[in-house]
C-alpha cells in the first residue's frame, strides 16, 4: 500500500511523510542512509508487509501506512491477550498466526482469529503448546463477561484503549454506536460532544467500527452499562461468603448483582487505581499499603461482604422505589452509595 492510497480521514496523518521522501528532502540525516547500512539504510522505505512506511516530520514515530499491516495485526492480536492476562501468547506468536491466515481473514481484522477453529490454524500452530494455548484462550475470551464499552477497550484496537468509558459511555451495542454517530452526523462531531478530539482517535474510531461490530458478534456475554457507575479500590485478597476471589471475579459478581431480574443494570462497579478518589476501598484484610492506609484515612474502608451487601441493598431500595413511579435512572441517582 502506498501512503498516497490512505484516505487521511480527519487529517491524522497531516504530519508524517513517507520515509523514502524523508531521506530526499533531508529530514533523515545522510549518516543514517549510507552503503555501511543494508539496503535501505536504518529507516526502510518498506515495511515487511509491502506497504510504505511513513514518519513524522520531527522524526519521533514511524510506521507503517497500511491500517490493516499483518504486523500491525500481530502486535494488535498479542495486546489483546495482554489484556486478558493471558501468559504465554507473545508478539512473535501472534505475527506467526496472522501471517498463517491473513489470506483468509476476510476483514483483515485480528479480531477474526478469536472464532476460528483449532483445524483452520495455521501448519506453524497446530498441534504446537502456543496454538494449544492460543485456541483454550479465545474460547475462554469469548465467554467472558463485560460492558461494550469495556470490550473495546481490551480488543487491542489502535488509540482506543483508554477514554473508551468517555467515548462509549451510555451505549450497550454497535448499533447504538452507529446509530449515535449518524445522529451527529459522523465521527467528528460524535466525539467532540463526548469532548474527544485527538485527529489520530477519530481516525482509529472510524477505521475500527468493522472490528468493534466482529467483535460484538463473537464475544457472547456482553452486559448493558449500568445507569450509575462506582469506582472502588481493591487491595489484598478479597472474599465472599467465605469463598476467596480474584479481583475480576469479584467485579463480575458485583456487576451481576447490581441489576434487576429483567436485566437493568441498575450499578457499574468498576475497580480503580485512584485511591483518593474512589467511593470505597474493599479490604478484607488490614495492611500497610498505601490503598488500605488512604481508604482508612479518608474512612472509607468496607470488606467484600459488607460492599455486596451495600449493593444488594441499594438494588431493592431502587426496586421499592420504582413501585412509587420513579424511574429507573432517578432511582439510581438519588440513592446514595
Amino acid at each position: 500500500m502506498k501512503f498516497s492510497e490512505l484516505t487521511n480521514t480527519y487529517g491524522a496523518f497531516d504530519n508524517f511523510v513517507t520515509v523514502r521522501e524523508a531521506k530526499e528532502i533531508g529530514l533523515i540525516p545522510a549518516r543514517y542512509v549510507d552503503a555501511d547500512f543494508p539496503e535501505d539504510g536504518i529507516f526502510p522505505d518498506k515495511c515487511v508487509c509491502g506497504s510504505e512506511n511513513i514518519i513524522t516530520r520531527d522524526l519521533k514515530r514511524a510506521a507503517c501506512c497500511n491500517p490493516r499491516c499483518k504486523v500491525k495485526l500481530g502486535f494488535a492480536l498479542s495486546e489483546l491477550f495482554s489484556r486478558f492476562g493471558t501468559k504465554g501468547i507473545g508478539d512473535q506468536t501472534c505475527i506467526k498466526m496472522i501471517n498463517g491466515v491473513y489470506s483468509r481473514l476476510r476483514y483483515k481484522s485480528h479480531i477474526e482469529v478469536l472464532a476460528l477453529r483449532y483445524e483452520d490454524y495455521p501448519q506453524s500452530l497446530y498441534g504446537t503448546v502456543a496454538g494449544q494455548t492460543m485456541f483454550h484462550t479465545c474460547s475462554r475470551i469469548r465467554t467472558q463477561q463485560m460492558t461494550f464499552s469495556g470490550m473495546i477497550s481490551m480488543l487491542g484496537l489502535p488509540e482506543l484503549s483508554t477514554s473508551t468509558g468517555v467515548m462509549f459511555m451510555g451505549i450497550n451495542n454497535a448499533s447504538q454506536l452507529i446509530e449515535r454517530i449518524k445522529e451527529c452526523g459522523g465521527v467528528a462531531s460524535f466525539c467532540s460532544r463526548r469532548g474527544i478530539y485527538d485527529s489520530e482517535k477519530l481516525f482509529w474510531l472510524y477505521n475500527s467500527l468493522t472490528d468493534i461490530l466482529l467483535a460484538e458478534k463473537i464475544f457472547s456475554n456482553l452486559r448493558k452499562e449500568g445507569i450509575r457507575r462506582i469506582k472502588i479500590c481493591i487491595t489484598g485478597m478479597v472474599c465472599v461468603d467465605g469463598v476467596h476471589l480474584t479481583r475480576t471475579a469479584f467485579l463480575n459478581y458485583c456487576n451481576s448483582i447490581a441489576r434487576y431480574d429483567n436485566g437493568v443494570q441498575i450499578l457499574e462497579i468498576e475497580n480503580t487505581s485512584a485511591k483518593e478518589s474512589c467511593a470505597y476501598v474493599v479490604a478484607d484484610y488490614p495492611s500497610n499499603s498505601s490503598k488500605y492506609l488512604a481508604g482508612k484515612a479518608r474512612g472509607v474502608l468496607i470488606t467484600a461482604d459488607d460492599f455486596v451487601n451495600k449493593i444488594k441493598g441499594v438494588i431493592t431500595q431502587c426496586m421499592e422505589s420504582e413501585k412509587k413511579g420513579y424511574t429507573a435512572e432517578t432511582v439510581a441517582m438519588m440513592n446514595s452509595f
